[in-house]
This record gives C-alpha cells, sequence and structure tokens, in this order.
C-alpha cells in the first residue's frame, strides 16, 4: 500500500508508518538505562560527549554511572515522580547527566535558556516552580535575580566545575555518591505520562509551557534505526528547544557522540566539524545561513555525511550554495513544531524550495481556510493542520482545547499548501509573531512598550524579512494622538531602551494616519494589510 493516502472527498492526506510503532515498557528512563548499559556492554569505550573547548571526553558509561548518581542524590533530597526539576545552563556534559537522571528518577523536566530576558526567565521559573534548579556559568546571575524576584523556594545546584556562588556542584556530588548496587531507574504505567515540559512564545507575550509525553519522545524518533553508527553530532540548541531533546535522543538511541560547543562562531564551526570528525549537525535556519558564508572544500570535511536545517524558512540561495559545495551530502530540511514534533522533511527528489513531504509516522495533514474551516484541496493555501497519535498532552496549566480543531488536529499556525506531489509549501504566518535569528518575537510585548508613550494612540509592530540570517527585523507602525508631535527616531529609541536586544526595533518606525489603519469585522487592526501595504 502506498505510504501517501489522499482523500479526494475530505482533502486529508495520510501518511503511513513503514513499520509499527512499539513503545519501550516503562518509559524513557528505563530505555536510557538499558539502551546505556547496552552500549557499554559493546564497547565500554564509546564516547557518549565531547566538550570542544576542552577536549574533555566521556563515555556512555560514564554518562550511566554519573546520571545514576545524580539520580540518587535527587531522591535523597525528596524528588518524587512528577515533581519539576529545571535547568538553565550552556551546552555542557553535565547538562545532560541532569536530563537523564530526573528521566531515571521519573521527574518532568524543564529547560530556560540563558539568553533569555529576565521577565521571560522569571514567568517560565514561576510556572513550573521548580524544587531543584541546575545552573551553568554564565546563568547564575540571571537565575539569582528570578529567585529573588518571584521568591522561589528551589535548591539550586551548579553544572559547572566551579560556582562563582556557594552552591553545590554537579561534580561534589557525583564525587560524595556510590552507586547503588540494586539502583533502578522508576517505571512509567502510562506512556502518557508528562516527562518533560518545554516552551514556546505565545501571542499575548506570555510563553506557554508545552507538555510532552514519553510515547511523543518516543514516537517522534522511532522513524530511525536503533543501530550503532559511531558518529559524531552537533547541534547548538540547549535544552530550551525541542532539537536538543531530540538530538539526545538521536545520541542514545543511534551510540552517536553529542559535540557540545557552547556558542555558534560562523568563522569556526566547519574548523570544528573537520576536527571532531562530525558526521551529522543539525542547524537552525539562521545558523545554516550564516554557515554558508564559509563553506569549505568537501574533501576537508571526510566525515560528513548529513547536515539538517530546521527552525523557520530558508531562501532558495543558501540552499542551492550548499547543494553545490556539497553535491556528495545529504542537506535536509524539516519542518517541526515543539507541540506535535516532525510534520515533513526534504528528501532527495522533493520538490526543490519545499519542505519536503510529510513524515511517514501515521500522520494525517491537511489544509484549512481558517476563516471558513473549510479544507482545502491540493495547491491551494490555507492554514496547516497535523494529526496523529503522540502530540504535546496540552500546555501547562492552561486551558489547550482551542490548540486543537473540531476534529482533533492540531492548529499550527503556519500557512502553506500541499502541491499535487504532496511536497509540503510553507507560505507565511497567521499568528502576529515572526522570528528574528531564531527566537520567537511577540509583537504584543514591543507594542505595550510603544502604547505607554504619551503620544502613540495605535501601535503595530511587525517582522520586516530581511532574506538572510537575521530573518526578520522589528519594524513598527505608528499612529499618533491629535497633536502629537513624536518622531520616529524618537519612538525607536524609547522603545530600545527599555528592551533586552532581542525585541529590539531594527527595521525603524513608520508613523502613519489613522485613516490608513484599516479594520476587521470584529473591530481589531488588520496586521496582514499593514504588512503589504508597507512591506514590499
Amino acid at each position: 500500500m502506498d505510504k501517501f493516502q489522499y482523500n479526494e472527498q475530505t482533502h486529508e492526506l495520510f501518511v503511513k508508518r513503514e513499520t509499527e510503532y512499539q513503545p519501550y515498557p516503562g518509559g524513557l528512563g528505563k530505555y536510557y538505562h538499558d539502551r546505556l548499559i547496552q552500549i557499554s556492554t559493546e564497547d565500554e569505550t564509546s564516547i557518549a560527549q565531547i566538550d570542544a573547548a576542552t577536549g574533555t571526553t566521556q563515555t556512555f558509561k560514564e554518562l550511566l554511572d554519573a546520571s545514576k548518581k545524580l539520580a540518587q542524590y535527587m531522591r535523597s533530597v525528596g524528588i518524587k515522580p512528577g515533581d519539576n526539576i529545571a535547568m538553565c545552563s550552556y551546552n555542557h556534559i553535565n547538562s545532560e547527566v541532569v536530563i537523564v537522571a530526573a528521566l531515571f528518577v521519573g521527574a518532568v523536566m524543564s529547560s530556560t535558556d540563558p539568553m533569555l530576558s529576565l521577565e521571560d526567565s522569571k514567568h517560565l521559573l514561576n510556572m513550573v516552580k521548580p524544587k531543584l534548579l541546575f545552573v551553568s556559568d554564565g546563568s547564575e546571575e540571571l537565575i539569582e535575580a528570578c529567585v529573588d524576584a518571584i521568591e522561589l523556594k528551589a535548591k539550586i545546584i551548579s553544572v559547572s566545575l566551579n560556582s562563582h556562588n556557594e552552591y553545590d556542584t554537579i561534580e561534589e556530588i557525583l564525587e560524595k555518591t556510590t552507586i547503588e548496587e540494586d539502583f533502578e531507574p522508576f517505571l512509567v504505567d502510562d506512556l502518557n505520562t508528562v516527562c518533560s515540559i518545554l516552551f514556546s512564545s505565545g501571542t499575548t507575550g506570555l510563553p506557554k509551557g508545552i507538555c510532552l509525553t514519553h510515547n511523543y519522545i518516543f514516537s517522534s524518533l522511532s522513524i530511525y534505526p536503533t543501530v550503532i553508527l559511531n558518529w559524531v553530532i552537533l547541534n547548538y540548541a540547549t535544552f530550551y528547544w525541542v532539537s536538543c531533546v531530540f538530538n539526545l535522543q538521536m545520541s542514545i538511541q543511534m551510540g552517536c557522540a553529542r559535540l557540545l560547543v557552547r556558542q555558534f562562531k560562523k568563522e569556526t564551526h566547519w574548523s570544528i566539524c573537520s576536527k571532531y570528525n562530525v558526521a551529522y549537525t543539525f542547524l537552525s535556519n539562521t545558523i545554516f545561513m550564516e554557515a554558508a558564508k564559509y563553506l569549505p572544500d568537501l574533501s576537508e570535511l571526510p566525515s560528513l555525511k548529513q547536515v539538517v536545517v530546521g527552525g523557520g524558512l530558508v531562501p532558495e540561495k543558501y540552499l542551492t550554495t550548499y547543494y553545490e559545495k556539497f553535491p556528495s551530502i545529504y542537506v535536509g530540511y524539516v519542518y517541526a513544531l515543539t507541540e506535535s514534533g516532525l510534520v515533513a522533511s526534504y528528501q532527495a527528489g522533493d520538490k526543490f524550495g519545499s519542505n519536503g513531504k510529510p513524515v511517514p509516522n501515521n500522520l494525517t495533514i491537511k489544509i484549512v481556510d481558517p476563516n471558513t474551516e473549510e479544507n482545502l484541496p491540493l495547491t491551494q493555501t490555507g492554514e496547516i493542520r497535523v494529526k496523529q497519535a503522540h502530540q504535546m498532552a496540552g500546555y501547562f496549566k492552561m486551558d489547550s482545547k482551542d490548540a486543537w480543531d473540531a476534529q482533533g488536529f492540531l492548529k499550527t499556525g503556519d500557512l502553506g499548501y500541499l502541491d499535487n506531489d504532496y511536497n509540503l509549501f510553507i507560505v507565511d504566518r497567521i499568528k502576529e509573531m515572526f522570528k528574528y535569528r531564531s527566537w520567537h518575537i511577540v509583537p504584543a510585548k514591543i507594542e505595550n512598550v510603544l502604547s505607554s508613550h504619551p503620544d502613540v494612540l495605535y501601535a503595530i509592530v511587525i517582522g520586516k524579512p530581511t532574506y538572510n540570517e537575521d530573518e526578520n527585523h522589528a519594524m513598527a507602525i505608528v499612529c499618533l494622538h491629535e497633536k502629537a508631535h513624536a518622531s520616529a527616531a524618537e519612538l525607536e529609541a524609547f522603545v530600545n531602551q527599555r528592551m533586552d536586544n532581542l525585541n529590539q526595533i531594527r527595521a525603524g518606525v513608520k508613523i502613519i494616519d489613522r485613516h490608513e489603519i484599516e479594520f476587521t469585522p470584529t473591530g481589531k487592526i488588520n496586521r496582514r494589510s499593514l504588512k503589504s501595504k508597507f512591506i514590499s
């Protein structure tokens, strides 16, 4: 039977799995425990992690032992299954130990990112209220400010060797702990139990907690084999991003070594890949575009097999550069959502310029007119909606019913279409937020600051495409009160003095008359009309 099954009446495309999904009894903690033992038994020297800054390595056996010790410590301080644990860390060998140990005890793991603003960090930590909070150097001051502001009663532990404060460190905990002979990971009865809460920006300006289950993570990567490849894989994302969660699953599932690099630098990315014999690298779309400027000859990357890009749209010129420079390397383009996992993946032979075809994971995809809720036929543009057995379990402590339509399809908020060969094309966003260098920018945050200026009547912020690694720059369209005289430069400075670096206005302020603003039938400002008018 063809894996693509298109229903001409409902205009829904079902993409069938080639093999049935087989969950692992006991959950991710049990799976990681058993898999780490299996890899270590086959080769005790097999490398799990490499720190590019120091050259330090950790074997799968060492990862297993460290995770067991930290899990025992967690239990000793009262962490129980279902308790929340959080981390704010740059990539570090001990970051993975925290994740695996949390799964061993059945705790629910969340991660913020050191690059987040104080306000967002406070909101996220106040949302999950973790009992343990792991930090790395470079994030300690941010976390301390959050803890003080929200009066969080969490024990702070440093993942780094040295802490500027009097925190316990993971290294000290591991040194003092002996592995119990009868250690066993917590067994999950229901694989639809939440094991992780990741965060996504909301259209109101406040991030939401996305609840992921054991089934979600197993199912998302079960289309890949369980083999030992001895690859070195590189992904710059921290555990704040779902790509890093998948990277960890891939590492343990396929026996790959994770190369840890604290920060992407376009001048050194490919030399690092060469030095450490990287076989697979996952890059955000912004990093992918920056790295395109420094592509070496293929002969300098003898181990490279796959370059995968995700996180947003990539102009064709960048893809063409990679294809021409790396003709024998798989260069893939994926479309995924934290709420749903992998949706589409570009493969050789797919339509150039598309996001590829929907993945064979018993996934159903349809294109819907967001105004009428009518399913649209092939080649027509509407909202992309997806349904599969294992998606997010909802938003943490929020009413999540609006995330799905009446038929149980997840609303992606993305506009696109399927062509006659079932290639998926992403066209635009329905949601107001846009991306700057892979970070979601929520217009409401900037608009709230602009609206606090006494001269401003209306403030609308949109993303102006840059067609480079920045993706979009924030542009403000402003209508002033009658007889007000604020200049565009004054309003731009007013915002930028009050916002963090990610939320700066970079495409300027456009002051318009009241009559130039169009409203929807419900009385809301028609953002799409303004975007069409002021962005050519």
